[in-house]
Formats: C-alpha cells, sequence, structure tokens
C-alpha cells in the first residue's frame, strides 16, 4: 500500500511536555480551551498551553423541542509550527453545564471531536460523547467529565497544520420554553453562578499525546 507524501517529513518533537507516559512513550500537552471576542459579535475557540483568561467562562444555547439537537458546534484550535505526530490516549476534562424551566426539564450532552486541519482539509481521527446531564426547573447544575479518545495510529502533522477540538452541544427541552445548555472554557477556572454549579470545574483541558522517538 502507498504511503502518503505527508507521512514521509520526519518530524521534530515538541521542545516540552507537561508530563510523559512511559507506557505508551509519549509525551503528553496539555491545552487550555478558551475563547477570544473577534470582529463585531464573533467570537473565536483557541487552545493554548497558557493559561490565559477565556473572553466567556461558558458558551450556551436554548434547545429547541422535545427531540436531542446540536445545539453548538465549537472549533478549538492550535496550529503547530514545527511537525510532529500525535498517538496514544487523549484525555478530556470538560463540563457541561444547564439549567431547566418552571415547566420542563432540560437534559444536555457533549460531543468532543478529535481533528486535524491538513492543509485546509479537516480530517476526524476519533471522538467520544460524555453522560447527559438532567437538569429540573429554574436550577443551574453542571457535571465535570473526564473522557478519552484513543489515537490507535499515528497521526501526522506538518508545519501550519491544526489540531482541532470540536465540541457539539447537544439538549432537548420537556416542553414550555427557556432554560440553557452549555459547555465551560476558563483557563483560570473562575465562577459564573449563573452558568455553572459552585462545585464545578470551569476550565477546559485537553490532554494531547505526541510520539517522542519516532
Amino acid at each position: 500500500m502507498a504511503i502518503t507524501k505527508r507521512y514521509q517529513t520526519a518530524p521534530q518533537t515538541l521542545a516540552t511536555y507537561d508530563y510523559t507516559d512511559i507506557a505508551e512513550g509519549t509525551g503528553v500537552v496539555v491545552f487550555n480551551g478558551y475563547s477570544v471576542d473577534a470582529s463585531g459579535a464573533a467570537v473565536d475557540y483557541l487552545l493554548s498551553k497558557d493559561e490565559v483568561r477565556s473572553s466567556q467562562i461558558t458558551t450556551n444555547a436554548a434547545p429547541t423541542g422535545a427531540a436531542f439537537v446540536k445545539l453548538l458546534d465549537l472549533d478549538f484550535d492550535t496550529t503547530f509550527n514545527n511537525p510532529c505526530w500525535i498517538r496514544g490516549t487523549s484525555k478530556y476534562l470538560i463540563t457541561n453545564t444547564g439549567k431547566g424551566t418552571t415547566a420542563s426539564e432540560i437534559d444536555t450532552y457533549l460531543i468532543i471531536k478529535l481533528r486535524g486541519v491538513i492543509s485546509g482539509d479537516e480530517e476526524e481521527i476519533g471522538s467520544v460523547q460524555t453522560e447527559s446531564l438532567t437538569l429540573g426547573a429554574t436550577v443551574v447544575g453542571s457535571r465535570d467529565n473526564t473522557v478519552t479518545i484513543e489515537i490507535a495510529t499515528p497521526f501526522y502533522f506538518a508545519k501550519g497544520d491544526t489540531l482541532r477540538i470540536t465540541v457539539e452541544v447537544w439538549g432537548q427541552r420537556d416542553g414550555g420554553t427557556g432554560g440553557f445548555c452549555g459547555v465551560a472554557h476558563d483557563p483560570e477556572n473562575r465562577d459564573d453562578a449563573a452558568q455553572l454549579a459552585a462545585a464545578n470545574y470551569s476550565t477546559f483541558e485537553a490532554h494531547i499525546p505526541f510520539v517522542i522517538d519516532r
């Protein structure tokens, strides 16, 4: 079977890792998801090793009916300055949020997709779904989730390629109007009582395993 050209370049390793997984032979980088205000009313979603302050602590939307629908599709991106490979078990620490209404409960869950944007084309590496969160009448609720995506086949990024983590927020409402579903993404772990239960984290961490030697 022919090997595509983009897998033939010898990658450089990253300068620093947050920790190593000896069993997998990988160096793990912890990326923090956050948002920045773009031009006009637009918002961009990014990944950084630094604990920068997010412009929003959470992003949310109102469910539309009694069937689960995708309410939000957020792309958290970082672009590599050096070529590299990823392989192993990637981990995601993420909190989904929401609030019910006086008339009905709301149910919500997240789908996380690990992707590469290679020469402008999006390639999916893997995905995972969190447990569903049920929210009662007028109560703000949230759930801390730790989920994993296995990167069984080494995936190569050239210089200028983008690592993308897409977070989809799905939700339903059992009648009435109002309420919301959302996801938290503040590296500084600030509180927001209107959007998030006090006991839960507002951080979004992605632990990505990089091949140290290849």
